[in-house]
């Protein structure tokens, strides 16, 4: 059986599909994040994304970057 495609995050203009995940894993008791391979279905992995700078171009024209927080990653427009 073979693992479905990673989910992406939407782009904030126009909410088409836009930055896939980039792993699988979770944070563990004292904060640290614990990688899986991303084929990983356990119950203790999610879909994991890094605010590593790239910028993603939309079909619509929008540029935008990960951004993540404590518990969320999502996509902030870049301006030129």
């Amino acid at each position: 059986m073979t693992a479905p495609d990673p989910p992406s995050l939407p782009c904030p203009a126009c909410g088409a599909p836009l930055a896939p995940a980039e792993g699988r894993g979770r944070t563990d008791r004292d904060g640290n994040e614990v990688e899986h391979r991303i084929s990983c279905r356990c119950h203790w992995c999610d879909w994991r994304w890094y605010d590593d700078g790239t910028v993603y171009t939309c079909p619509c024209g929008t540029r935008a970057r990960v951004c993540c927080d404590d518990e969320h990653a999502y996509l902030t427009e870049v301006t030129p």
